[in-house]
């Protein structure tokens, strides 16, 4: 689940905001357009049918909305587990490069002390 925010509180609360307006206006819109074609017996029906409309239209958009966000959620986090697995290997990587180093470090030592001990055999 996603961490709340105050800025992610701000965000929503404004977009609320705008979405609340624009269906105000399309309220009205709807209502002009009723008023313009259907006679006045049959208003209140067409009213009636176009919020219901409008409010299944929402609950699927919502539901969708909801559904993208849950699977965002699981891509982030598969995301995130990898990008830490990543860092983990490179870390792991890293540290293995450096034993080598060492290693090859201390093999060098150990042939030039076997060529000083070579040398002073001959001698």
């Amino acid at each position: 689940m996603s961490e709340v925010t105050i800025g992610g509180i701000i965000k929503t609360a404004i977009v609320s905001a705008f979405t609340i307006a624009a269906a105000l206006i399309w309220k009205d819109v709807i209502i002009e357009i009723i008023t313009m074609f259907v006679p006045v017996e049959q208003r209140f029906f067409y009213k009636l049918l176009v919020a219901i409309i409008a409010t299944a239209m929402i609950i699927v958009i919502i539901y969708l909305l909801l559904e993208a966000q849950k699977e965002t959620e699981v891509v982030l986090r598969k995301y995130k587990d990898r990008k830490l697995k990543e860092e983990m290997y490179k870390k792991r990587i890293e540290m293995w490069k450096k034993k080598l180093k060492k290693e090859r470090k201390k093999r060098k030592k150990l042939r030039e002390k076997m060529k000083k001990l070579k040398k002073a055999r001959k001698k």
